[in-house]
Order: structure tokens, then sequence, then C-alpha cells
């Protein structure tokens, strides 16, 4: 696989080599200061967020001046900032609660570690992806690619919490055949595999094929696939099981944030009531990033909430599912073919980029 990778990324630098001193973006990110941005019209399409038309930052500059743009204004620093402040909130929170329970050293708090961390990672991965987007377009896919890849692990290790902690045996009687095989558990892993792929074949139809319908591919199966790792809590309430109560506010809370955010993100609310206006503050691409970051402590707390309620009913069958149910497998399956897509689509960017600039070129 690395082998892959190197060859395309030198074959990808082998191209831009040729032709970048004379290909118009480059010019344009030499003529003017470093902390100076762009207007719409002076970056290429794909680096394009609609109905923003100023505050982009220069392409091809050195990293550092990437890291230094979290400190001056441009289009990019509030969804930045929108999810590097939950990031190190998540930190604080980890922390907080390793102090009041030993997460590490017991296996019955092991699913939910896994909560908290992957939504620490998604976090994380979110915030340098805005940071660092603007380097080059091939850089610009992978880092979204990578963001779109540790959603889904997230919500990959939502299924499992929810599977643990929040599901009645009549749910588990229903989704596990006679043979043990878990069959909910692993259709909801192959739904989270899918969903990133999904992602980026819509990313990459909708910027390089200019297919802009393709764009409610990546909405809708993220949507379904976050409903999908909640099949256990939305049975369990249904079914009015006691330990549901207490936490019926936060699953609720948690889906009408993402679902209100998300139709902010997707309604390009307000920044289409007036273009131009809310290029750098309160877009609604930022205002789902407050509302996503939100509900991500509401879910862990939620879930922590029935971890702990059930500790006493569950607690005794905690190896059996660590160790023996392959829990962190189901993870990490996501990751690893979420990673190959977002490997294979990234070379098809920088194979479609280059061959677009060999073809400008030979006019």
């Amino acid at each position: 696989m690395f082998e892959f990778i190197t060859a395309n990324v030198h074959e990808s630098l082998k191209c831009q080599s040729g032709f970048k001193r004379d290909d118009k973006w480059y010019k344009i990110s030499l003529s003017c200061p470093d902390t100076e941005t762009l207007s719409v019209d002076q970056v290429p399409p794909v680096m394009v967020e609609k109905y923003i038309l100023t505050g982009y930052r220069k392409m091809n500059r050195p990293w550092f001046y990437y890291l230094y743009s979290a400190f001056f204004s441009h289009n990019e620093l509030g969804n930045f900032w929108t999810h590097f402040v939950p990031t190190v909130c998540m930190v604080v929170y980890i922390a907080q609660t390793q102090y009041q329970i030993d997460l590490l050293g017991n296996p019955y708090y092991r699913p939910y570690l896994y909560v908290i961390c992957c939504s620490f990672a998604a976090l994380a991965t979110s915030a340098f992806a805005h940071l660092l987007r603007s380097k080059s377009i091939a850089i610009n896919c992978f880092v979204f690619f990578m963001d779109y890849l540790m959603i889904a692990t997230m919500q990959c290790s939502y299924m499992v919490a929810s599977w643990y902690y929040c599901s009645t045996s009549r749910f588990t009687s229903i989704t596990v055949l006679s043979n043990g095989i878990p069959v909910y558990k692993l259709l909801a892993v192959m739904v989270h595999c899918a969903t990133p792929f999904l992602g980026m074949t819509s990313f990459y139809l909708k910027n390089f094929h200019h297919k802009e319908k393709f764009r409610l591919l990546k909405l809708g199966s993220y949507a379904f696939s976050g409903y999908v790792c909640q099949f256990p809590i939305f049975e369990s309430i249904w079914s009015q099981s006691a330990f549901s109560y207490p936490t019926r506010f936060h699953w609720l809370a948690f889906n009408l944030l993402v679902n209100i955010g998300g139709l902010f993100f997707i309604g390009f609310i307000p920044e289409r009531l007036s273009p131009g206006r809310f290029d750098r503050c309160c877009n609604g691409h930022q205002i789902f990033h407050i509302m996503s970051a939100a509900s991500f402590f509401i879910a862990a707390n939620g879930f922590f909430i029935n971890m702990v309620d059930r500790e006493r009913e569950l607690s005794d069958a905690a190896a059996i599912w660590v160790y023996n149910d392959y829990t962190l497998s189901y993870i990490i399956v996501c990751f690893l073919f979420s990673f190959i897509s977002a490997v294979f689509f990234t070379n098809l960017v920088m194979k479609t980029e280059c061959q677009y600039t060999k073809k400008l070129h030979s006019k």
C-alpha cells in the first residue's frame, strides 16, 4: 500500500513541477502578502465554498503558513476554532472521566472509552482539515477524506456502545442468530464502511465532474449511518425500558442538534440570503460545527449514564464482550476500509488534476 501511495504522490509532484510556475493559481499565491486573502475568482473551483466570496488563503505556501493561519482572519478560521476548542474540551472531559472511573483498567468501560477517543479524533481531524486544506487540491481532498473517515469511525464506536449499554434483551434476541452471529453489528459495520466511500464518491463527482446532485449522496449516507448506530437506543425507548428513561432527553437533544445543524449546513443558511456577508463568521458550516460538537458531548454523557446505571446488571459479561466478541475489531475494520478508500480517491484526484493540467498546457 505504501509503495502505491508513494508512486502516485511522486507522479503528482512530477506533474505539478512541470507546470506549477506557469499555473494561474500559483502566480496569484505569490503576488500578495501572506496575511492577505483572495476572492472567489482567484482560487480553483474545487476550493470554493458556495456563497463564500472572500477570505480564501493562498495555495502552495509552506506548511507553517497554514498553521500560522490559525491566528489571522480568513474564511476557514471559524471552521477551525469551532472544532479545535471542542477538541481541547474533549481532552479535559476524557481526563476528568478517567479520574472518576478506571477507563483503562476495567473492561466494562472499554466501549465508552472508544466513544470518547473516537469523538476526540473526529473533532481534531475536522479542525486540522479546515486549517490545512488550502495547501493544494490534493491536500484539500485528502484531509477531508480523512475527516469523512473519522466521522464514520466515530459512528461505528457509537454502534458498539449503544449495543452494549443501551440494548434490551429483546433487541439482542432479534439481532443475534442462534449460532451467535451478531447480525446487527455486522450489518452496521458494513453501513459505516460504505458511508465514507459514498461520501468520497460524492465529493469527487461533484467537484471534478460537476455533478452537483451527488452532494446529497454524502449527506444522505451519513444521516442514514447516524440512525443505524442508534437502533438499540431507539428500540429501548420504544419498548419503554426502565434504563432508557434517564437518557431520553440526551438522545432527543443529540438528534435535534445534529439534524438542525445539518439543515443549516445543507441549506447554506444564512450565507445564501446574503452572499459575502457571512464569509468569515456565522455561516451555516460554522453553525453546524457548533451544534455537532455539542451533540458529541451530549451523546458521551448519555452513554456514561447508561453505563453507570447498568454496571451491576452487565459487568459480569464485560470480559466476554471485549476479548471474545472482538469489540475493537469492528472499529478497526471500519477505519482501515475507510483509509483505503481515502487513499484510492486521493490518488484518483491527483491523476485527474495532473491530466487536466497537461491538457490545459497543451493548448
